[in-house]
């Protein structure tokens, strides 16, 4: 009876052992993390503007994330050996272009949210409502082909920096 009893203690505290306290995981580069980054998140930096309501557009809230992933890539830039060195430069230059891209998209947003806001509907419309909502339209329309220009600039360079990216994280 104690046999069963000691075998059945020792099979809870391994399960509570491995239910509780997962096996650690292998601790991911930055590097690997800015590519699993860009992976999830270039299309809604890059992407069209969203104008599903009319209500204020906010900020998306990766840009902290990217700004912190940018000074652990410099920080360790310094600690890595001088071939590794020019692997981390390229992360960062990727970085700062990824924040600059957002910054961009920031400034669209906020010239939107500053049209929407303006956009008061004028008192020798005969349908006031109806000449606001063009008003609005129009404005937007020019901020969103504003912004799809400026888009594709930054989409070729961060895709050009990304390629070197891999290609040296290939060549290490």
């Amino acid at each position: 009876m104690k046999k069963l009893l000691v075998s059945a203690l020792l099979a809870a505290s391994a399960y509570f052992v491995w239910a509780y306290f997962p096996a650690p995981q292998p601790e991911v580069s930055p590097v690997e993390r800015l590519s699993g980054f860009i992976d999830a998140h270039v299309d809604q930096i890059l992407g069209p503007l969203p104008f599903e309501t009319e209500s204020p557009i906010p900020s998306p809230p990766q840009n902290r994330d990217l700004r912190v992933l940018r000074e652990n890539l410099r920080d360790m830039k310094r600690d890595v050996a001088s071939e590794q060195k020019r692997l981390y430069e390229t992360a960062v230059l990727l970085c700062d272009d990824l924040l600059r891209a957002g910054e961009d998209r920031d400034r669209h947003i906020g010239r939107i949210n500053d049209t929407r806001a303006k956009s008061k509907p004028s008192p020798l419309a005969t349908d006031p409502e109806q000449h606001r909502l063009e008003r609005l339209a129009f404005f937007e329309n020019g901020i969103a082909l504003s912004w799809q220009e400026a888009s594709r600039k930054l989409r070729a360079v961060i895709d050009r920096r990304y390629r070197q990216l891999r290609e040296l994280e290939s060549g290490l």
